[in-house]
């Protein structure tokens, strides 16, 4: 394994700009842009570890799991990870770091970039379209490259933060991988709730002109999204018996198709 602490170079930190590009190619429902994430991270692992082929077995497997972030905070995320990877911090506190930020990164992403904006920049250029001038599209397209740029600040300010932060933090990275840890468990649980929705749309007959639905007062009144969440435990408890995700899928697919035909759900 290589001793320096120092071997990403503002070089890899500006080409993973335009690695990202490719980050939602393989996009599914198993792992969402976990692919993508991976082959990101891939040959910085590779330049971290050198020789180090069972460490970087390691990393390259952790970073092939889901992960689900907003394209520009994406790249702050990854500045971040890569300098605790290149101080060799332990890979508990990456992994937990990694699943407790994605998701509130791209809540933040979102928010900035997609849902202000852009929205607005669309407004205002596409009125002066409806116009006949040739600025407003031009306006559109410039501040849509500016955005894309932008990639380069926030890889490189995560970087500069991870590595920062961590000489601040010196032995309180265990509290912090604790608290990575409890929060990454928030952000998968609030995923299940934001993906996953299983309603029952059967109903009790008490009278002629009076029905009581199954899934409000019954499953709704236990836990709101309880079926969903026991779907969800179902899943990850076949999985662990080693069932295939794709068969898992087609699985649910074809259920809940049958299901949906006899008018259950």
């Amino acid at each position: 394994m290589k001793e320096s602490n120092y071997v990403i170079t503002k070089k890899d930190l500006n080409q993973s700009v335009w690695r990202s590009i490719l980050l939602q190619g393989t996009f599914n429902y198993e792992r969402y842009q976990g692919s993508g994430w991976c082959a990101m991270m891939a040959p910085y692992l590779e330049k971290i570890y050198g020789d180090d082929k069972e460490e970087l077995r390691e990393a390259l497997k952790d970073n092939s799991g889901f992960f689900n972030c907003q394209l520009i905070m994406t790249m702050f995320l990854q500045g971040l990870l890569l300098s605790l990877y290149e101080k060799k911090q332990s890979r508990d506190l990456i992994n937990n770091l990694r699943v407790s930020l994605f998701g509130p990164l791209a809540g933040i992403g979102d928010s900035l970039f997609w849902f202000t904006l852009m929205p607005i920049m669309a407004g205002v250029c596409s009125s002066m379209a409806n116009e006949g001038s040739l600025v407003g599209p031009a306006i559109y397209f410039i501040v849509y490259i500016a955005v894309f740029l932008s990639k380069y600040f926030f890889v490189h300010a995560g970087y500069k933060m991870g590595a920062t932060s961590i000489s601040k933090l010196g032995e309180k990275t265990k509290d912090l991988s604790t608290a990575a840890s409890i929060l990454g468990c928030t952000v998968i649980g609030g995923l299940i709730a934001t993906l996953i929705t299983f309603n029952i749309k059967t109903t009790i007959s008490i009278t002629d002109a009076a029905s009581v639905s199954i899934q409000e007062a019954f499953f709704d009144q236990i836990i709101p999204g309880f079926l969903p969440v026991l779907i969800t435990v179902l899943m990850y408890y076949l999985i662990k018996k080693k069932v295939s995700p794709t068969v898992l899928i087609v699985g649910i697919l074809v259920v809940c198709l049958a299901l949906s035909l006899v008018g259950i759900v």
